[in-house]
């Protein structure tokens, strides 16, 4: 995907066009919306609608079918969370570029004629019951439901801790003419980003995107920056759910903006820390037998580092003073010194992995765009490479505690 070229066209409507022979053919799209919790619920009921019906196809089987006969093996609608934005994804497979022409007018049956009746979504009570269903199926998942908490917990008053899904209440009560509304301002408003993979004639793509995408734009509104979370005070915030584990969450925030390519030494540092064999893993499983697994992952858009364990209810307390005290050991430059260059090697070996699938290169290229930063898949892994000591000790003095979230199991 290093030949990627990128075309204009409509406004705010970019394609994204990768030549890569033998990998199948992928047209992903992506409308980039702002998070709103107003919007979140509605965001996902529509979803769930535009996979049920379409103007000329009045039931998911007879989608499905047609899909098939387009030649599509795998085709979905869903949201994203990803910083500040709240993304609705349409992704198409298909494996032989002859099938393009009509894959494309698929792809226009799906995204441009929805099944309305009377300025409302048509299939909003199934799509509502759907929401609702996936929303306790994520909840039941301690692990997940503990994830989602703290992110609500470390980002009040900031956007990015809206629920990807919406909320259960709100589900029920989203109408029909809500979805309407909200999806008529999404086609004619929001930054899309449309990413092609396969072997296809770059040129004739370019023609076929266009001819779907480029009639029916009204006007759009251009994104804001992703802007890093910066330190306010320390939130200590604990949480009982009938569970049997219980789990404990530490973020970890930058006191200043440093700038964008401070994801890199943030990347090395967050690897020293909780990778899989980190300072988190030697002190809180190792030393103190405390957990049954623990790790350290970063929020790439906000630039937040989040520690994660599962513990007794007894031990919470214990295990975030360990991981407390394991942050602060990361001022030693002994310390990064002893672990940098296995971590850097891990990051970016794990970064050059992501061209061995086609979602995770169009992720990539969608992070990096939302991110602000224009780099492919090398050019991002030799900058991981260049990462030094020195480099990771500053990243780490600009960070600090800012939010301890406790999810304690009474079960």
């Amino acid at each position: 995907m290093e030949n990627m070229r990128t075309f204009v066209i409509d406004e705010g409507i970019r394609l994204h066009i990768a030549e890569e022979e033998n990998a199948g053919n992928d047209i992903s799209v992506f409308y980039r919306t702002k998070s709103k919790k107003e919007n979140a619920s509605a965001m996902a009921v529509l979803a769930k609608c535009l996979k049920f019906s379409s103007e000329k196809y009045k039931d998911k089987s007879s989608l499905e079918y047609a899909s098939e006969r387009c030649g599509i093996s795998l085709w979905d609608v869903f949201t994203a969370k990803k910083g500040d934005e709240h993304i609705l994804c349409f992704n198409f497979k298909f494996n032989h570029k002859s099938d393009i022409s009509a894959v494309g007018q698929f792809v226009k049956e799906v995204i441009f004629y929805p099944e309305i009746r009377r300025f409302s979504f048509a299939r909003t009570e199934k799509g509502r019951f759907a929401v609702k269903n996936d929303i306790l199926s994520f909840c039941d998942d301690f692990r997940n439901y503990g994830k989602m908490r703290f992110a609500e917990e470390m980002a009040r008053g900031r956007a990015f801790g809206i629920r990807n899904n919406g909320f259960f209440d709100d589900a029920g009560k989203v109408a029909g003419d809500e979805v309407y509304r909200l999806y008529s301002k999404i086609i004619r408003t929001a930054p899309c980003e449309i990413f092609y993979t396969g072997d296809c004639d770059w040129e004739f793509v370019r023609e076929e995107i266009a001819e779907a995408f480029g009639k029916l734009r009204g006007y759009f509104v251009p994104m804001e920056e992703n802007k890093p979370a910066l330190k306010t005070e320390i939130k200590a915030v604990k949480e009982k759910r009938n569970i049997t584990e219980s789990m404990v969450f530490m973020g970890f925030v930058q006191k200043e903006d440093v700038g964008k390519e401070n994801i890199f030494p943030l990347m090395v540092l967050n690897e020293i820390f909780g990778g899989a064999s980190g300072i988190l893993y030697e002190k809180v499983r190792e030393k103190n037998a405390l957990c049954y697994y623990v790790s350290s992952d970063i929020y790439v858009f906000k630039q937040i580092i989040v520690a994660e364990t599962a513990v007794k209810g007894s031990d919470m307390k214990t295990a975030a003073e360990i991981i407390k005290s394991a942050f602060e050991s990361l001022r030693n430059k002994e310390t990064i010194e002893k672990n940098i260059t296995s971590a850097v090697k891990r990051v970016s070996e794990n970064i050059l992995m992501k061209r061995d699938s086609i979602d995770n290169m169009v992720e990539f290229y969608l992070d990096n765009i939302i991110m602000g930063i224009d780099y492919s898949i090398d050019e991002f892994a030799e900058k991981i490479k260049s990462v030094s000591a020195d480099d990771v000790l500053r990243c780490r003095e600009n960070f600090e505690i800012d939010t301890v979230y406790f999810l304690e199991g009474v079960k």
